[in-house]
């Protein structure tokens, strides 16, 4: 779509498409700034809000510091990090979905081992509490768990 008055119509649009290419590099500098202030050094937000204060406003953080070679290498071997990290989280999440998946498909446990009865039924008793809770859990993450009292009743079913 064309560009009219300096605004992209487009259904999808980012509010970094507002801006210019030169406005969109200093607001991105500004930002990297802010992360490593608050991210990496751990400073506290009114700190950072009070140098965002200084000079009426007008000392905008792309002027606050200068890394050197050595610790530019270091915030960016933090940010390379991060993103494996955040990475590493999303393939964990999906591993755990898929088990929960599994768990709810699943009525029985599957047990390799001979057991004794009374075993047996404790096994059985177990994964249907595992079971049950897995399932809570899916629909309502942040529900309170079941009571002893809810558990016992739904493993009736």
């Amino acid at each position: 779509m064309g560009e009219t008055g300096g605004y992209r119509s487009s259904s999808s649009s980012s509010p970094s498409d507002f801006l210019d290419e030169e406005e969109n590099t200093l607001l991105a500098q500004q930002l990297h700034v802010i992360f490593i202030l608050k991210r990496i050094l751990k400073l506290k937000d009114d700190e950072i809000t009070r140098f965002l204060g200084m000079l009426d406003g007008q000392f905008n953080p792309e002027f606050w510091f200068q890394l050197c070679q050595s610790c530019g290498a270091s915030v960016k071997e933090y940010f390379d990090t991060l993103k494996e990290v955040n990475r590493l989280k999303k393939r964990l999440t999906t591993i755990s979905d898929g088990l929960k998946t599994k768990i709810e498909k699943t009525k029985e446990s599957h047990q390799d081992a001979e057991r004794d009865g009374d075993e047996e039924e404790i096994s059985k008793s177990v994964w249907k509490q595992i079971r049950m809770e897995t399932l809570n859990n899916m629909t309502d993450p942040d529900a309170e768990p079941l009571s002893k009292f809810q558990m016992t009743a739904m493993a009736q079913f």
